[in-house]
């Protein structure tokens, strides 16, 4: 079993001969740790962060049992390897996350981590982001449960590439020359990436939302190796398909589940999910015909959402 964590002082449990055996200082850094499939014993245990402060998003395991790290840092000094795609912290603003008890007080940025199975090594690491706050979901009515600032996700191909999933305020941040939505529509868009595996190169990206806030949460692969994403908007120009399930925006905030082509270059589907209250998706997955499974939450207390389910209970609380 793996775990990301944070850990908010000096004592956390780390394993001799781990990539980064002491806590950076700041408020937090994140904590990583390896246990044995029994529970009885850490395989490896270890600090990630610099002098600012890291929150860790989502983990993933490749076949050779490296494991990689989605995050979020305001740390000017995060360690980043030799050949990053970018060593340089790009900064934004203040942003205090209230509900977790720390600030990012230069800003934030994505970071991504590599390490080796037996913890020894951090085989890669890297920022991505732009001039403004990245990696971070602030946008209004979009934080909504506790949090929810921290969602985002990372997967891997079966061919190790790097695949993400996130939020972002940049109108810089770095998007590939075809990417399927170049610029940023406005506030606080989704944004979706992939990186080769040794996190040297950003292989494609592209923004995806409209002119109010969008957020990314979490993203699976069709059989075709396209990219299924999921998230919430308050856009009512949020990119559509013209076979979306539901044209238009339902209330002040939707769920949406959007496909994006292989190489990044185009949005082939897309649609909102919601109802006249306020929803939103969490977490998508596709079965081996390629049908879409969505997870998310509602205040809408009718029976829209109910189909061919036995057990219901319509207004029951969050």
């Amino acid at each position: 079993m793996y775990s990301g964590s944070s850990a908010f002082g000096s004592d956390y449990p780390v394993t001799l001969g781990s990539f980064e055996e002491n806590w950076s200082a700041g408020v937090v850094d994140i904590a990583l740790s390896k246990v044995d499939t029994t529970g009885t014993f850490l395989i490896w245990s270890a600090y990630l962060g610099g002098t600012g402060n890291e929150l860790p998003h989502s983990i993933m395991v490749n076949e050779d049992d490296e494991l990689y790290v989605l995050g979020s840092a305001s740390s000017s000094d995060f360690p980043t390897s030799v050949d990053a795609y970018s060593s340089v912290f790009g900064g934004g603003s203040f942003i205090g996350l209230g509900t977790l008890g720390l600030n990012y007080d230069t800003g934030s940025d994505i970071i991504l981590a590599r390490i080796s199975a037996d913890g020894s090594e951090l085989l890669g690491s890297t920022y991505i982001g732009g001039a403004d706050n990245d990696g971070l979901n602030f946008g209004s009515e979009l934080k909504y449960n506790y949090a929810d600032e921290i969602r985002g996700e990372i997967q891997l191909d079966e061919d190790g590439n790097v695949f993400v999933v996130s939020s972002t305020y940049s109108t810089d941040f770095p998007v590939s020359s075809n990417a399927a939505q170049p610029t940023n529509s406005g506030g606080q868009e989704a944004v979706a990436f992939m990186m080769s595996p040794d996190l040297s190169n950003l292989e494609w990206s592209t923004y995806v939302g409209g002119t109010s806030n969008d957020a990314g949460y979490s993203l699976t692969f069709d059989s075709n190796s396209n990219v299924v994403i999921c998230g919430g908007t308050q856009s009512v120009d949020f990119p559509l398909s013209s076979s979306a399930i539901q044209g238009a925006i339902g209330g002040d905030v939707d769920g949406f589940f959007t496909r994006i082509t292989n190489a990044g270059q185009t949005i082939d589907y897309s649609s909102y999910y919601g109802s006249s209250d306020y929803d939103q998706l969490y977490f998508i997955e596709t079965d081996a015909s390629d049908n879409v499974y969505v997870f998310g939450q509602t205040e809408h207390t009718q029976s829209d959402f109910i189909l061919n389910a036995d057990y219901n209970t319509i207004g029951g609380g969050r």
